[in-house]
């Protein structure tokens, strides 16, 4: 009891100036902490939440300015990127649409700052129905093969990408074009596999994003003319054929042009039959020499049949 008289004594000993001393403290702690409440305007990024919408935004803010309050030590610290505001696009409609914005979209983990203003206040955003559209690949190309050669044929595979975009500029899609393909001074064909994209900003490729690219380069080809016999192999004794000669039209690489007039091929009339029949026709085939094998693919014989004649006289 001793003990308690003396706590109530010393409590209540001089309590005026105990009681001016206690509110004086809270002042001025209360003071000190106002004075270290500090603002700070920040400009941040603007983020659209899909959801479940198959929407896209054509006009909309990308940032926003938030006015933060907090402890001076706090706010001086803080970054832009710290924040993201984020709107919902799920309960909209497409067309243009007002939103009004507020604190609680403001997402963000700094402890002890308060959101005071957002401007603008609200925004317009001009909303459109996502949609998707097969389009045709269109190859790209640099440079042009080495002189006396020529890109003959391109193909792809696949032919076609789905791409998606907004609706309203789905006319304005008309390919997808590939990474550009370097053919400068080739001589040989190729095959490549390139990244693909549509000829839109508002528009993506959706799949695939890669297609194979195969690049036919040939030699440039002469036209040919020359006057070639023909040979008769295993036709019977008393047996020959006409016409003796025939006309070859040939079309060569510039490479091949001289040695094809030094060292034209053979044109043969391969007899396979038994008893041959006057007037009977053997078709012609063209022999080629070892350097010309392989070099020329199309060609022509004019006539490219022969017909049996007989020796006998009557």
């Amino acid at each position: 009891m001793r003990w308690f008289r003396w706590v109530a004594t010393a409590v209540t000993r001089n309590w005026s100036l105990k009681l001016v001393a206690l509110v004086t403290a809270v002042g001025l702690w209360w003071g000190v902490n106002r004075q270290n409440v500090v603002e700070r305007i920040l400009d941040v990024p603007v983020q659209y939440q899909m959801g479940n919408a198959r929407m896209v935004v054509l006009r909309g803010p990308q940032r926003v300015q938030l006015t933060v309050q907090g402890p001076a030590s706090v706010v001086r610290a803080l970054t832009p990127d710290q924040f993201l505001l984020s709107i919902a696009l799920d309960r909209l409609e497409p067309g243009e649409r007002i939103v009004h914005l507020a604190p609680d979209m403001v997402q963000h983990r700094v402890p002890r700052i308060h959101i005071s203003r957002i401007r603008p206040a609200q925004v317009t955003l001009l909303l459109d129905a996502l949609t998707t559209k097969s389009v045709p690949v269109q190859p790209q190309f640099v440079g042009t093969p080495a002189p006396g050669f020529r890109l003959t044929q391109v193909t792809t595979e696949p032919t076609t990408v789905t791409a998606e975009g907004p609706a309203s500029l789905a006319d304005r899609v008309h390919a997808a074009l590939t990474e550009p393909v370097n053919i400068h001074m080739r001589t040989q064909s190729l095959q490549t596999t390139v990244q693909v994209g549509v000829d839109s900003p508002e528009w993506r490729v959706v799949e695939p994003r890669e297609v194979r690219v195969a690049v036919q380069i040939e030699e440039v080809t002469e036209v040919v003319r020359l006057r070639l016999p023909v040979k008769a192999v295993g036709l019977p004794a008393g047996w020959t054929f006409t016409p003796q000669q025939v006309e070859g039209t040939f079309w060569v690489p510039r490479s091949k042009q001289a040695l094809l007039e030094s060292d034209p091929p053979r044109v043969v009339a391969h007899w396979a039959g038994d008893t041959p029949q006057r007037g009977e026709v053997i078709t012609l085939t063209v022999e080629w020499p070892e350097a010309l094998q392989g070099a020329i693919a199309r060609w022509r014989l004019q006539p490219d049949a022969v017909r049996l004649v007989s020796r006998r006289r009557r």
